[in-house]
């Protein structure tokens, strides 16, 4: 039995959902762990760029998928910032 272009579309946004929703319970269960002393942060200091990087490949799947455009426009001289790498 083959599947239908609506089947595909529908068993992959499924997926993205459950992706996205995995995402936030390990977040929300780092986050208690923190919060409970259980779990040390670390911190690091990174570029904004690379940041914007990484979230921009994070993201370049759905935005192919879709008829969008990510426009990125960032100053060459942007602060550091400190935050925990996953």
């Amino acid at each position: 039995m083959r599947s239908t272009r609506a089947e595909k579309a529908a068993l992959h946004g499924l997926y993205n959902s459950a992706t996205h929703l995995l995402g936030l319970i390990n977040d929300f269960l780092d986050f208690s762990g923190i919060e409970s002393g259980k779990m040390e942060v670390s911190t690091e200091t990174s570029k904004i760029q690379d940041v914007v990087f990484v979230v921009v490949q994070s993201l370049s799947p759905m935005i192919s998928e879709g008829d969008l455009r990510l426009v990125i426009d960032i100053l060459n001289e942007t602060p550091e910032i400190r935050s925990r790498r996953k």
